[in-house]
């Protein structure tokens, strides 16, 4: 069974119940208190990934796109200057994976991949029991931004 055949046929990874366009929470609704710094709001990542998955290359354009949230990358939040917290980055990944379409399970798959090949963490740091390589507290915002996304709610910092 080819890849392609997955993709049109229930793949497990796209999640298209929830492929629409991201909306915003009403302004004054926040999310835990997250330091985005000068990082793009959260709504900017929620629709990069939806016009990504959108685009001519599909959900290949996301997988490219999803290259810039390396460390230092186009999209990564904490890069030198932003002066983003570690929540608000995962919480960004997992709000720009919601407007893909990607599944939450395929977007933590995703993190824990980057995670075993190229983050570092103290050896004291708590890691999650299934995504082993990435630290609790990263998959809890990830699926928090990934959640809000998908609900609406997306955290919008204080103006």
């Amino acid at each position: 069974m080819g890849l392609f055949h997955k993709w049109f046929s229930g793949d497990p990874f796209l999640d298209r119940s929830f492929h629409r366009q991201p909306r915003l929470s009403p302004p004054g609704e926040t999310a835990p208190p997250y330091t985005a710094g000068n990082a793009p709001d959260s709504s900017y990542y929620a629709q990069r990934g939806y016009n990504a998955s959108h685009g001519l290359w599909g959900m290949l354009g996301v997988g490219l796109d999803e290259t810039n949230f390396r460390h230092g990358g186009a999209l990564d939040a904490q890069r030198k200057g932003d002066n983003a917290s570690p929540g608000y980055a995962n919480y960004a990944f997992g709000a720009y994976n919601g407007g893909a379409g990607l599944s939450l399970e395929h977007t933590l798959a995703l993190a824990n991949a980057y995670a075993y090949l190229a983050a570092e963490y103290n050896p004291k740091t708590v890691m999650d029991k299934t995504y082993t390589y990435t630290p609790a507290e990263n998959v809890t915002n990830i699926t928090r931004g990934y959640n809000d996304q998908r609900n609406n709610m997306l955290w919008r910092r204080s103006t």
